[in-house]
């Protein structure tokens, strides 16, 4: 169980924009997240670090510190929701959610809301799963099923989903450096810039409102790995922003309650505890 998660109000919180010094710090931090020492020197949890190297063939420590700060917010949704269904919105490649799931011995089943094929959840978990081929925005026309709904880390990919449009077009910028750079740097210089944020920030409201009485939203943001190694400051400070919209978005809804968890407490590297980097979307009767 990860101990030293407390809650924090969002209206006391604001985002102040990173200079180029606060990136090269947070970058500088990041790394601490790259070497299992600090694990094995201070958490030693032996069956996550084993689940973890069952779920890649090349051992991933980011995934070993994410999957871990997930258990607290995950076990304590599952606790008060059940072992019934999680709905994960765009999985992408790290399995974060999926081992976090494992290490918490997750019975129920995992739903992945993806247009494009999420990757292989290994064999060897316990947790019945499925693949969802829609968008997001295509499940909000009805009242969605899952009690547990979770992000982690799309609100960058929703932003560059809308800004880049086609599949092909998104997959070329998004995964060259230099070409993901400049269509960030142009989208910051774009007036369909505030459009494509408030129409993000409407989502989550909406799947708010798709929501069952009795289920939660937790969604994990932080400034992007990649966007901090090749000094993107446009696209850290775009996804962080928008991520607090959100956040104030949700927190003004009469539907739900929803707060920060702040990381910053825990037990783990510095590269892993972004201040505010959960926030929960409660919604209860």
């Amino acid at each position: 169980m990860v101990e030293g998660l407390r809650r924090l109000d969002v209206a006391g919180q604001h985002y102040e924009p990173l200079t180029p010094r606060d990136l090269a710090a947070v970058c500088d931090a990041r790394k601490t997240s790259f070497s299992p020492e600090f694990w094995m020197d201070h958490i030693r949890d032996e069956s996550h670090y084993e689940i973890v190297a069952r779920a890649k063939s090349t051992f991933d420590c980011r995934l070993l510190y994410d999957s871990w700060l997930w258990r607290a917010p995950l076990e304590e949704a599952v606790r008060c929701y059940g072992q019934r269904v999680v709905l994960e919105l765009l999985p992408g490649s790290s399995l974060t959610i999926p081992v976090a799931l494992e290490s918490i011995k997750y019975s129920g089943e995992l739903w992945q809301v993806n247009d494009e094929l999420p990757t292989a959840i290994p064999r060897c978990f316990h947790f019945r799963h499925r693949w969802l081929d829609t968008r997001i925005g295509d499940l909000l026309c009805k009242p969605l099923q899952a009690n547990i709904i979770v992000g982690n880390h799309i609100v960058d990919d929703l932003l560059f989903d809308s800004y880049c449009g086609e599949p092909g077009s998104r997959k070329r910028h998004y995964y060259d450096a230099l070409l993901c750079k400049a269509a960030w740097a142009s989208l910051a210089r774009s007036r369909r810039l505030r459009p494509i944020q408030d129409a993000v920030t409407s989502l989550f409201t909406q799947m708010i409102e798709c929501m069952a009485y009795s289920s939660m939203l937790i969604l994990r943001h932080y400034p992007s790995t990649f966007a901090l190694m090749s000094d993107d400051l446009y696209r850290s400070n775009i996804e962080m922003e928008t991520y607090y919209e959100i956040a104030k978005a949700l927190s003004g809804c009469a539907l739900c309650d929803a707060y920060f968890l702040d990381v910053s407490g825990v037990n783990a590297p510095a590269g892993s505890l972004y201040p505010a980097s959960f926030l929960i979307a409660d919604k209860r009767p």
